[in-house]
């Protein structure tokens, strides 16, 4: 009975009472938060300052995908004020962009 460690303090993060999570797992979906957020971002950027539609539109899809899926598998862990500054900072970067979008489609 003394070798069952599932329910071990050394074997998970401290995540400030969010549900216990194993190290090993908490590194790894940290590091596709760090990696996916930036790289969707910057595809959503870059798809916003593209000429042509078609791939600028598949570009901002992406972006937004990757982000998504980025924070999908991380939220769970994620402490409240990070869920609030990482949906207002998507809320910003959505409305920039489509305001971008609009002032395209309505110039001449």
């Amino acid at each position: 009975m003394s070798g069952n460690n599932f329910n071990s303090s050394s074997n998970y993060s401290s995540n400030s009472g969010k549900r216990p999570m194993p190290m090993r797992q908490g590194n790894s979906l940290g590091v596709l938060v760090i990696a996916s957020t930036p790289l969707g971002v910057a595809a959503i950027f870059i798809g916003a300052y593209l000429s042509f539609q078609a791939i600028g539109t598949g570009l901002i899809l992406g972006g937004v995908l990757t982000v998504a899926w980025g924070h999908w598998n991380y939220w769970l862990y994620l402490d409240d004020w990070i869920r609030f500054i990482s949906l207002l900072a998507g809320f910003a970067i959505l409305i920039f962009i489509g305001v971008r979008r609009i002032g395209i489609a309505k110039s001449p």
